[in-house]
Parts: structure tokens; sequence; C-alpha cells
């Protein structure tokens, strides 16, 4: 089902384009082909009859009818689109030894489509589009004219080859000495420290960036030496933070019901909470909006300080400007969405009252000393990509971080580890613990 997949956003502006692209397909593709539409003119059989029109291909909206030709292109609304790259998170791709999945943003505004992106970049998509974007995303892999996107796709596919974990295994052991040597480029402009992290990220994010510059590893350290763009561009490779507003709402239904009353009922005067890793923001918002909110509700008059750190200085900059496209806050409640954003050129802002709460900051969760005091500690898909022996030494900083009896809230795939004789399990099935 998702060897070789391509899926396409398409909107009004993008509609040349997109036509434009289909004229270079031919029958002979060997490629699955996903077309999700974002037209003010949505009805599928006015979709369907543009994409007749430039393709030889056969049209379905049946998903089933999809899987079983691969002769054939599936359209549809863009409302189906996450729960498809959803389903392809929780398959078994990684056992795919050949898969390989892109991105197409047929858009003259591709910031609108962040959401989409960032999920796509969190499932190991590459991410391409057809114009330079007015707001910079750092996660779209090329800008290339329709003409050169089946030929960038094709290049990218070949050199896919065995199977993942073998391979960045083999990898690493065979290429060490260089790939340090690669490491150590960026570790001197950017203090990273690369030796928290798991051999296998390193070496996707490595081989990702060399895979993009058609490179082997002594020619990609050649070019990396000298081009300090290239270092930019690698060390974002290891701080891409996928996050979202809401995301997984019934951990932040029970956050609400369960979390946020102990919370209010056991400090004093004052609630702190941090947030690590916030990336752009959106988790460090949802849980000041979903706190606040229930003070407010419930004429709590105490004092909430939230810090949201991170390491990306970027990242950090976008989420203390507080502005997000209409699509990234799409998951947001409406009751929220009313009370806390305001509508601002296109775009959403941060209520200024929310902003005031949140000190956004940078921080390194495995070497700077941690925040005290702490009444819920959220770190949410960090611990995923660090070492074990790393994981611990963090959660023994968080230990420190939090109060006596306060939460802790990870990634839905993480866990405590041996540091379990200092937490309990307040609700294990969303991962919230509770310092003991």
């Amino acid at each position: 089902m998702f060897k070789n997949n391509i899926y396409i956003i398409v909107d009004d502006t993008g509609l040349g384009t997109l036509r434009e692209f289909f004229g270079y397909l031919s029958l002979k593709i060997n490629l699955n082909i996903s077309v999700f539409s974002n037209l003010k003119i949505t009805n599928p059989i006015f979709f369907r009859e543009i994409l007749h029109s430039q393709s030889k291909l056969e049209i379905t909206d049946d998903f089933k009818d999809f899987q079983n030709n691969s002769s054939k292109i599936y359209a549809n609304d863009i409302k189906f689109f996450n729960s498809l790259v959803y389903s392809y998170q929780n398959s078994n791709a990684d056992k795919n030894f050949n898969c390989k999945c892109f991105l197409l943003i047929f858009s003259n505004n591709n910031n609108q489509y962040k959401t989409q992106i960032d999920k796509c970049k969190e499932a190991g998509f590459i991410v391409i589009a057809t114009e330079q974007s007015k707001c910079i995303i750092n996660t779209i892999d090329y800008i290339l004219g329709p003409e050169k996107v089946l030929k960038k796709i094709y290049q990218i596919i070949l050199r896919n080859v065995n199977d993942r974990n073998d391979k960045y295994k083999k990898l690493f052991e065979e290429n060490q000495e260089i790939i340090i040597k690669i490491l150590n480029l960026v570790k001197q402009k950017y203090n990273f420290d690369y030796r928290a992290f798991k051999e296998n990220t390193i070496i996707r994010r490595i081989e990702k960036r060399m895979s993009l510059a058609n490179m082997n590893f002594e020619s990609y350290y050649n070019f990396i030496s000298e081009s300090e763009k290239e270092k930019d561009l690698l060390y974002k490779e290891f701080l891409i933070g996928v996050t979202e507003f809401f995301r997984d709402k019934e951990i932040f239904e029970t956050f609400k019901e369960k979390v946020v009353p102990k919370i209010c009922e056991n400090s004093e005067n004052e609630i702190r909470v941090w947030t690590a890793a916030c990336s752009t923001g959106e988790e460090a918002y949802t849980v000041a909006i979903v706190i606040y909110d229930y003070m407010q509700q419930n004429s709590i008059k105490k004092e909430l300080k939230i810090f949201a750190t991170d390491i990306d200085l970027n990242a950090l900059k976008n989420a203390g400007d507080g502005i997000y496209s209409v699509s990234s806050v799409e998951n947001v409640p409406e009751y929220y969405r009313e009370k806390y954003f305001i509508q601002k050129n296109g775009n959403y802002k941060i209520d200024e009252k929310l902003r005031k709460l949140i000190i956004f900051a940078f921080h390194d969760v495995i070497n700077d000393p941690p925040f005290i005091k702490i009444d819920f500690l959220s770190c949410r898909n960090l611990f995923i990509y660090l070492k074990p022996e790393i994981q611990t030494k963090v959660l023994s900083n968080f230990r420190f971080s939090l109060k006596q009896n306060g939460f802790l809230m990870l990634g839905i795939s993480e866990t405590i580890g041996e540091m379990n004789k200092y937490f309990e399990a307040y609700d294990y099935k969303i991962k919230i613990f509770r310092r003991i």
C-alpha cells in the first residue's frame, strides 16, 4: 500500500501546476498517487474532471479500489488527508525496505499547510513545494518547478535500498570516523551534543541530507566542510520539532478533567508549569489555554507562570510571535479559538493575556540545570530520539524540577524506565506520571 507514495495537496492557486505535473506522468509510473483538494469548489465530481482532463490514468475516490489497482489515482477532499497519514505512521512502514513517501504542495501559500507538512515530516516524508513560501518553513526539502518534481522523486527512490535498521547500523560501523567528523562540524558551530542521540537517529538525519544532495559520506563531508548553509540545514534536521495545538485531543481532555484540578488544588499562590522541547509553541499555548480557562471558570485567583523552552532559537522566535496559520489552529476547539485567538491578516494570533503567561527561553534539558518548584511538566516525543542513559539523566532532572506530587507528561510511546521508583503512573494510557 505505502510503497513509493506521492501525496499531493492542491488549492485554486496550484491548479495550473497540477495540470502541468500530470502532463509529465507516463502510464508506467510505478507510483501510488493520492490527490487532496483544498479548492473553493470541493465537489468531488468537479475535481475528478480536472484530473481526467490531464491524466491518462483512471481516477477513483474509492480507497479500496485504489489499493487494489496501481494504475489508478486516488482523489478526495483534503479532510481525508490526515487519516491516511496517521495510518501510515501506525503501519509497519519501517519494515518495507524500499518505502519512500512524498508530500507535494501545489499552492502559492505553503504556510497554510504547516500542520500537514509537520505530520508528514514526522512520518519521514520528503516534502516538495513548487512555490517559495511567504513564511519560511524549514521542513520543506525542495522548491522545484513541476517539470523537475518527478525527476527528483525518481532520483531519491533509486537511492533507497536495504533494511533501514540494519542499514543504519552498518552505515555507522563502516563510516564512523567520517560521520563523527561531520557531526563535529555542526557541534563546533552550534555546540550541539550529538552524543545524546540514538545512532539510528543520527544516521537517518545525515543520510537524509546526503540523499537530497545525491552524495556519499566522503563527498558530503567535503561539501558540508565548505558550506555554512548545509551545516545549518543538517542542524535543523536534528531539531525538527513536530507539534500542533491539542495534539491527541483525548490526552488534553483527560488533562483538563483529572490533572488541572489537582494542580490548582495542590499549588499555593503560584502555579508553575514547564513545557520542555516546546518547538514552535503550539503545545505550550495548549497547556496555557486549558489551565487558564479552568482557572477563569472556577474563579481561582492564583498566578500562572509557564516556562516554554527549546534549543532551536528560530522555533522559539516563532513561538514568541504567537502567530499561526488557519490550518495550524484547525484542531483547536471552537470555544477556545474564539476566546484566545485573534484573526489578523489571514492568520490567528494568540491573545495577549494568554501570551503574557508564557516565558519562552533557550534551555538544554540535557546539560542545563532544570527549573524548580514545577507543578506540571510536559515533555512529549523527545525521548524517542535519545539514548536510554540520556533519558534517565533528563528524567532525573525532571524529578528534581517537580514538586512532591507534581505531574509529568511524556509522549504516548515513551516510558519512565529505570526512574519508576520516583514516579507513579497517574494515567498510564496517556503517559501522565506523578512524582512520589
